[in-house]
């Protein structure tokens, strides 16, 4: 074989692997997204109808759904703010250890 026929069946071949490779992720990812897309109509479901009682719109809820998804996630992800802190700690010396 020449060379552009090796390179062209390594690319070919690199090509199988890399999509193999791709299916793989997406049937292992699957179900995290899945998790992930219930989560997010739970939330919204929620939160809609929070909004709704306080006297918002569904029109004005939908336009603003997506900002608040991110930053329920953001908040989410950011872990216990410092109050939050600062309370498990008070709570937690609180404990009483008496057998």
């Amino acid at each position: 074989m020449t060379k552009a026929q090796n390179d062209f069946a390594r690319k070919r071949y690199l090509a199988k692997l890399d999509a193999e490779r791709q299916v793989a992720k997406d049937v292992r990812e699957a179900p995290q997204r899945e998790r992930a897309a219930q989560e997010k109509a739970a939330w919204k479901a929620s939160a809609k109808t929070r909004w709704l009682e306080a006297g918002g719109s569904g029109h004005s809820f939908n336009e603003k759904f997506e900002q608040m998804w991110t930053d329920e996630v953001m908040r989410r992800t950011q872990g216990p703010s410092q109050q939050e802190q600062s309370t498990r700690k008070y709570l937690h010396s609180r404990v009483s250890y008496s057998i």
